[in-house]
């Protein structure tokens, strides 16, 4: 197991990969007529001290995404090194690779920044899985999957029969061997009250912020930027209601919620940001390399 913090904020890649990519040949963010409207709780708090200070610098967004793209580029050129060292030792084909993110990035889109939201941006992610002995190569799935499902994977791969009684996700081998299309899954960030969730389907994304008491419908078929909400529209009503129903049954929400009181955005953009010394706090006697963090 190998982790990276690339590509993360600040996107700092090392040379020579920061000469990779040009800011003007880097495509431009999502940003529709009515990007603002497509904004959570959450995107408006973070974005309330993410690059904005001085307000939207398109040529800066380019930057940055050709800075993101260059640490991709360093952290590819690394897992190669690791794939190589495998198969000089013979041990390629006996090694279940899965390659994948915790997140992704707005990087722009919506006129937002970070993560945390259920905009494909930010909560879609790469997925590449190697076992030759249980999976064909180059087999594409469409079917809606999750990090969840990567625990009961590898469960499978390696031939353990004796598993939780209750997992939440589905082995990928069981997945691509029974050719499934339909399927939902579900994802949540935090809990309480400023949680946001999501349910996906092959057709359909349903969002449901809990500061904002607000839902966000698309369909995706038709609508992959994932710009027009449908929450709203008549004919997309029962469609609505059946995945309201269905998360609230899976997390025994109340949809929409009463009594809702939405919570504020501080004013001062960094309230809550900056960790300061406690009253009374003295440096004598403190090590210089905790002073520094080392």
């Amino acid at each position: 197991f190998t982790s990276f913090i690339h590509p993360h904020p600040p996107f700092a890649p090392p040379s020579p990969w920061h000469k990779l990519y040009r800011a003007a040949q880097m495509p431009p963010p999502k940003l529709p007529p009515h990007a603002e409207d497509l904004q959570l709780y959450i995107n408006k708090y973070q974005n309330r001290y993410k690059y904005r200070d001085n307000g939207w610098d398109l040529n800066l967004v380019r930057t940055m995404k050709a800075f993101y793209y260059a640490c991709i580029s360093f952290i590819d050129f690394q897992i190669g090194r690791i794939l190589e060292a495998l198969e000089e030792t013979g041990q390629l084909d006996n090694t279940i690779i899965i390659f994948t993110s915790d997140h992704g990035e707005h990087l722009g889109d919506y006129r937002c920044f970070g993560k945390r939201s259920m905009h494909d941006s930010a909560a879609r992610i790469p997925l590449l899985v190697r076992y030759p002995r249980q999976f064909p190569a180059g087999h594409k799935v469409d079917t809606p999957v999750s990090l969840v499902d990567i625990y009961p994977t590898i469960l499978e791969a390696t031939g353990v029969d004796e598993r939780p009684p209750h997992l939440d996700g589905m082995p990928f081998q069981e997945i691509v061997s029974s050719g499934l299309s339909t399927r939902t899954v579900y994802s949540q960030f935090q809990s309480g009250p400023q949680a946001v969730y999501m349910l996906r389907s092959e057709h359909y994304k349903y969002i449901y912020s809990t500061p904002d008491n607000r839902e966000i419908l698309f369909h995706v078929d038709i609508d992959p930027e994932e710009t027009h909400d449908l929450a709203g529209v008549p004919q997309y009503r029962r469609k609505l209601e059946e995945y309201r129903a269905m998360l609230m049954e899976r997390t025994g929400l109340e949809i929409p919620a009463r009594n809702h009181t939405p919570p504020k955005t501080p004013a001062n953009p960094d309230d809550g940001l900056l960790v300061q010394d406690p009253p009374g706090f003295r440096m004598d006697g403190v090590p210089p390399e905790y002073l520094i963090g080392i």
